[in-house]
């Protein structure tokens, strides 16, 4: 009966392990880098690369200062195949860790008395005068620069060619609506590739013609891929794709919309509180300034100018557009936010 109870206690004891580490347990052997259509949980839990392992272990370090009754519901959504949820209990795990770092005490999803939509993530009370809200959010998840399941698929094909004398680039044009004959493309572009003489192109000193790129269509949308001569030390080595250049993408990004969003979503969903909210924004979009977040405040920055008849400026002066989150043209708004951390890209890389 002893040995009965030990054995349980044993088996209860790893699952309680387990549970406080966000990452699996075992002896990680694949150094492969990271495909397109894999996510960024699923890669740092399966890497065995040096710098990766230190990453996982500050991080499991962290999630033993979470409160065990919130621990699984935050591990389940930091573990998800799904980058957005894994991106927002990140976040969210980040700024616990960092509350405890300035010496506050933290409660997770606190209860209030005028909220009936939900609780705010975390309450910071050190002493008995410094106590306020936390709640976090993560703008921006998706942006330009993002690549359709479709297209990350084709990308991952692109990296199983045997290239060992060219670096290759892709660009793609127009919208895939329906999935391509992955392996119909891996098998025209490999033959494509196995055509190229390297002796050759590099003795015409690399340059572009027809012979070096080659394009594959279906339904409307192009692929085409490119080809660079490798440099001696890259020809041949084992362990590298071929991809060297993904497409890339032309288009405007808007941080100023993602910041006041993030708080016009979150000023009024917990009513008046019995202390100051601070709203969290981890902004991932590719660029963001402070000419930025004080747009998103308090409204963009306009100039006026006041010319004399010949066309010369005799004065000139500046004033804010009343487009903020805290303003506009009726007076002050969301006031229920007392104050904003704004966050440029947080991850854990």
């Amino acid at each position: 009966m002893v040995e009965g109870l030990d054995r349980i206690d044993w088996r209860q004891q790893l699952d309680v392990e387990q549970i406080q580490k966000l990452f699996d347990v075992f002896e990680r052997t694949d150094a492969t880098p990271a495909s397109y259509s894999e996510s960024q949980y699923v890669s740092f839990n399966r890497l065995a690369w040096r710098n990766v392992g230190l990453i996982r272990s500050v991080l499991d370090d962290w999630f033993t200062h979470y409160p065990i009754d919130h621990s699984a519901s935050l591990r389940s959504r930091f573990c998800s195949p799904k980058d957005d949820a894994h991106k927002g209990a990140f976040f969210e795990l980040l700024l616990h860790e960092l509350l405890i770092k300035l010496g506050y005490s933290v409660e997770v999803e606190p209860e209030t008395s005028t909220s009936t939509t939900g609780r705010p993530d975390f309450r910071a009370t050190l002493g008995t005068e410094d106590i306020f809200y936390l709640e976090a959010t993560v703008s921006g998840v998706k942006s330009v620069l993002d690549y359709t399941p479709i297209e990350n698929s084709v990308l991952d094909e692109l990296n199983q060619l045997d290239c060992p004398d060219f670096w290759l680039a892709a660009d793609f044009d127009g919208t895939l609506v329906s999935t391509p004959p992955l392996g119909r493309i891996r098998s025209e572009l490999q033959k494509w590739v196995d055509g190229l003489d390297y002796r050759k192109v590099t003795a015409e000193g690399g340059m572009k013609s027809s012979r070096l790129s080659h394009s594959y269509e279906h339904d409307g949308w192009t692929l085409e891929v490119s080809a660079t001569p490798r440099g001696q030390t890259a020809r041949g080595k084992a362990g590298t794709r071929p991809l060297g250049m993904p497409p890339g993408f032309v288009g405007w990004t808007d941080s100023v919309s993602s910041i006041k969003k993030a708080i016009t979503k979150k000023a009024n969903r917990y009513g008046k509180l019995d202390a100051p909210l601070i709203v969290a924004v981890n902004l991932v979009e590719i660029d963001v300034d402070r000419t930025d977040i004080v747009d998103a405040l308090f409204g963009k920055e306009q100039w006026h100018y006041q010319f004399d008849q010949s066309g010369d400026i005799v004065n000139s002066s500046s004033s804010r557009k009343r487009d903020g989150a805290w303003i506009r043209n009726s007076g002050f708004r969301n006031t229920r936010v007392s104050g904003v951390l704004v966050f440029h890209h947080a991850s854990p890389s």
